[in-house]
């Protein structure tokens, strides 16, 4: 989740996915302390917390497993699903990135080239003022146009943008000041930005 944002700001984008889903769809949202979960040790506890929940509820426990984060909580899942996940089915950033400490490889040519364990998906928002476009860009140049396979590659780390989508638009409800503050305004409803997304990461899902 977004820094300041509370989990209950995902249930409308949690519904639009299990809505549209052809699958039964299980989502849970952690909640850390402060609503950050860049605080040391949060993302790993409410990650215990969160599938403990599941179960509780009843998610088969050989479900398959995908991890999603938002904003700050994107840009912590990586290491999260790396260290902890590695043989996840699959990671959603949304309004997030792969960030460049994950270019450890290089291309033929002699380009950066991110590698990851996990096939992940980045969506992006055209008018997201925290995650700007041109570092969405630069996700799509540095995972698939570049890679020496850019079919399989868009496969496995595939990179969407949502025409007229803003940062907040992921989640509802009222921005953070942060976010107020630097968020460009949308030119798509908040039903239209999420639809968009379902149908975007349940490509990715299915």
């Amino acid at each position: 989740q977004g820094a300041g944002i509370p989990p209950s700001a995902y249930e409308p984008l949690a519904k639009a996915l299990q809505q549209a889903a052809s699958f039964p769809l299980w989502f849970a949202a952690p909640e850390f302390p402060g609503d950050s979960a860049a605080v040391p040790g949060a993302l790993t506890t409410g990650m215990a917390r969160a599938k403990k929940g599941l179960a509780a509820a009843g998610m088969p426990s050989n479900a398959t497993l995908f991890f999603g984060g938002h904003s700050l909580g994107g840009a912590m899942l990586p290491d999260y699903v790396k260290d902890k996940e590695p043989t996840a089915a699959g990671m959603v950033l949304m309004g997030a990135f792969l960030t460049r400490a994950f270019k450890t490889g290089v291309t033929s040519e002699g380009r950066p080239q991110v590698e990851f364990p996990v096939p992940t998906l980045t969506i992006g928002g055209e008018l997201d003022g925290l995650c700007r476009l041109t570092r969405v860009a630069e996700a799509l140049y540095s995972q698939i146009t570049f890679s020496a396979d850019p079919s399989a590659a868009a496969r496995s780390m595939p990179v969407t943008v949502i025409e007229g989508m803003n940062h907040m638009q992921f989640a509802s409800g009222e921005p953070p000041k942060l976010v107020k503050l630097r968020d460009l305004r949308p030119e798509v409803s908040e039903d239209d930005a999420h639809a968009l997304v379902a149908a975007d990461a349940l490509a990715f899902l299915e």
